[in-house]
């Protein structure tokens, strides 16, 4: 009835100007407070859709009808029906949820005195982020430097050139003034020895033998006598250094940097009085790389050789071992795993793997000439740190730490895989004597003759004794280098504690 009395043409502009848009309105707060706000609010936004549509055009409409308005609260279930059915469970109250203005920099921290204001009932507190582990920083010493990839590297010096033009590793192989360059083959290795003019036709023999398999060759003269070796048809085709009264060790630290002999497998570190009638050099290496010697020597036939330690003599029907057999002099047995019981060689004929190399030349000291004490730490060395295991150079290793045990500073996962940052050899393993190509070692002496032997001077000083003197006094100065150089790093970890507790002398 009141319908088609606001229908009427008389009423009609009061039906379609103000009732109808009020009613909509009344219906969409309706159904929004019944979704959002909740069932205990709709009485409350019905009231005030009531009191908006009870305003004053709508009291000069039932003025002028007198029209009797019904209550649509009274009526609320009815209108509740008519809305659509919610998969949704019945929510329980709860206030509307406030839009979040974007995050705004952490304020200052505040007092004791005021605590910070309660959120609001829907506003979750922020998770505080993690706290940033500061990442640990690597020690290297001063011009070093440690990459991860090969784009990265750029050796000390080097920052002026294109990284293209940059070639930091070289070779000893001879090459013509012109025509076709020789290129160094990928498994080749080198051959040194100190030599002197009184064991030319030992060297003779070694030489030729080493040249046969394809070796580099570099000899360095103590004696200062170069000439007198011209002779020899392979003369021009090895690399001869001279310096008097110069050792072996002496020779290596200033010509064999690691760089240097980079692209050679091997190194060979010997003395010059050695036989090699019995010593085949690919034979050998190949035992080597089978037995994954990083730092190994041919045996001593004990029947020809002056020995010193019997863990260098042959043992009949072996291929290769690793340790002496029980003997008293060192108190060595089945179970030792020091030097000289296992672990260790000598140093007349020692024979290096590339990644040994390049500790081995860290660890020898430019002002003690004669290195004793060096083959006692030889196991150090046999880990083939940032190199893999056949010998070739790891590209993602610019800078090698001297093959030492840094496991405070970096570990294996704050780098490239390729990257080797633990010591993950074993001395007694990696260290060995080949039995199966063997040597003889003559025993001559190299340093300390006298100059005139059929008419000595009584009244020098024995050349000979003084030269062994020096050599036990450098071997303390090195052993108490060692022993401080180990205390003083604080991310050095000693795998052999006990090394020091014999004596091979």
């Amino acid at each position: 009835m009141a319908v088609s009395w606001l229908k009427s043409s008389k009423n009609a502009g009061v039906y379609y100007g103000f009732f109808l848009p009020a009613a909509f309105l009344l219906c969409l707060a309706l159904l929004v407070g019944t979704i959002f706000v909740g069932k205990d609010q709709t009485e409350k936004s019905l009231k005030c859709g009531m009191d908006f549509i009870r305003g004053a055009g709508y009291a000069k409409i039932t003025s002028e009808s007198k029209f009797q308005s019904f209550s649509l609260i009274d009526n609320l279930s009815f209108l509740q029906k008519l809305q659509p059915p919610s998969s949704q469970p019945p929510q329980p109250p709860f206030p509307r949820p406030q839009l979040q203005p974007p995050p705004q920099p952490s304020p200052q921290p505040q007092t004791d005195t005021q605590p910070p204001p309660s959120p609001h009932p829907m506003q979750m507190p922020p998770e505080p982020p993690p706290p940033v582990q500061p990442s640990p920083e690597p020690h290297f010493h001063e011009g070093e430097q440690m990459c991860l990839s090969q784009s990265e590297c750029r050796p000390p010096g080097s920052e002026a050139l294109p990284k293209g033009l940059v070639a930091n590793t070289s070779d000893l192989q001879m090459q013509p003034l012109w025509g076709r360059r020789k290129k160094v083959n990928s498994t080749t290795s080198l051959f040194t020895a100190a030599v002197g003019i009184k064991q030319k036709e030992i060297v003779n023999k070694m030489v030729r033998k080493f040249l046969s398999s394809d070796f580099s060759v570099m000899l360095f003269h103590y004696d200062g006598i170069v000439d007198a070796w011209k002779d020899l048809d392979w003369a021009n085709n090895v690399v001869h250094v001279t310096a008097v009264n110069q050792t072996k060790w002496w020779f290596a630290k200033r010509f064999l940097h690691p760089d240097i002999v980079a692209e050679y497998s091997y190194i060979f570190v010997w003395d010059e009085d050695l036989g090699v009638d019995n010593f085949d050099p690919d034979r050998y290496l190949s035992l080597v790389k089978d037995e994954g010697l990083e730092i190994s020597q041919p045996a001593l036939d004990a029947t020809r050789s002056e020995i010193h330690h019997m863990i260098t003599a042959r043992w009949s029907n072996s291929t290769v071992h690793r340790r002496t057999k029980p003997n008293s002099k060192h108190g060595c047995n089945s179970t030792s795993d020091y030097p000289p019981c296992a672990g260790w060689i000598e140093v007349m004929a020692p024979v290096f793997s590339r990644a040994a190399w390049r500790c081995i030349w860290y660890m020898i000291q430019s002002d003690l000439n004669h290195g004793w004490g060096l083959d006692i730490l030889f196991g150090y060395c046999a880990q083939g740190y940032g190199l893999n295991r056949s010998g070739t150079q790891d590209e993602t290793a610019c800078q090698i730490r001297s093959g030492w045990i840094y496991q405070n500073t970096l570990s294996n996962t704050d780098l490239n895989p390729g990257i080797k940052m633990i010591q993950e050899g074993d001395r007694t393993k990696t260290v060995g004597v080949v039995d199966a190509e063997y040597i003889v070692h003559y025993g001559f002496p190299t340093f300390g003759e006298p100059q005139n032997e059929e008419n000595p001077n009584p009244t020098e000083p024995n050349a000979r004794v003084e030269v062994r003197r020096q050599s036990h006094h450098e071997y303390k100065i090195f052993k108490k280098r060692w022993q401080e150089a180990g205390k003083e790093d604080e991310s050095w970890v000693d795998p052999y504690p006990d090394t020091w507790n014999y004596s091979i002398i």
